[in-house]
């Protein structure tokens, strides 16, 4: 069983650092987010996000709890992989939240990691988007639903544990 989190949303404060560059309240008061994230394309966007307060303290428990089954499973810009993932990668790093690199996917339909090819074991993905869970939970992996500006850090370690046991 692997043990997956997401970056953005989850470890990385994209939408925090979205609202800071743009002066909005909310990343969903800009006029043309679509527009704002195409113009992210080919450049260090991911290099620039800080990592929540909390992201350490997660990271380090869920590689405790994983061991080298620890992973981070992000999604890119869409139509910017090698650019996104480059930056993402420099940014996990940089952090000390890179996991063996067997366990670094950056992709963009999650819900192909959901359970091992040959086991059919489910994996589990730490991740703020509720449709990225429900094609996870629905391919057969383990889905927990996290959003690190809202949701307690205890409460999803206690929920990875038991998924654990």
């Amino acid at each position: 069983m692997k043990l997956y989190l997401d970056m953005d949303g989850v470890i990385a404060d994209f939408f925090g650092h979205f609202e800071h560059v743009h002066n909005l309240k909310h990343w969903k008061d800009h006029p043309d987010a679509i527009t704002a994230i195409e113009a992210m394309k080919n450049t260090d966007w991911f290099n620039k996000l800080y990592p929540f307060s909390n992201s350490g303290w997660l990271v380090d428990q869920c590689r405790a709890i994983a061991g080298r089954d620890y992973g981070i499973c992000s999604s890119p810009i869409a139509g910017d992989l090698p650019n996104s993932s480059y930056w993402k990668r420099v940014w996990l790093d940089r952090h000390g939240f890179l996991p063996e690199i067997p366990n670094l996917l950056f992709v963009e339909q999650k819900e192909k990691y959901a359970a091992e090819r040959l086991s059919g074991e489910p994996n589990i993905l730490v991740d703020d988007k509720p449709s990225n869970i429900h094609k996870w939970n629905k391919a057969g992996g383990i889905g927990l639903l996290y959003q690190a500006n809202e949701n307690d850090v205890d409460e999803l370690i206690s929920d990875i544990r038991y998924a654990y046991s």
